[in-house]
């Protein structure tokens, strides 16, 4: 729990941040294209949200430390 929180007082988890292919581009300096074909080899894990595509910001993150899944 945090530090600035009292004694039983509960603060709920972060909310999942998700990105568009085109931010995913623009944080790794790659083409949408890219992106689109990192997710269609599997290198990225998109989901949909409606219609759109969009990366966890988990998916991000493992892919910033090396991870290649």
């Amino acid at each position: 729990m945090s530090d600035h929180l009292a004694d039983g007082e509960y603060e709920p988890p972060a909310e999942p941040r998700f990105y568009a292919y085109a931010e995913v581009a623009k944080m790794f300096g790659r083409t949408v294209r890219t992106v689109r074909w990192w997710v269609k080899s599997g290198r990225l894990k998109a989901i949909k949200i409606g219609a759109a595509p969009y990366i966890p910001e988990a998916e991000i993150q493992r892919l910033q430390a090396g991870g290649e899944g």
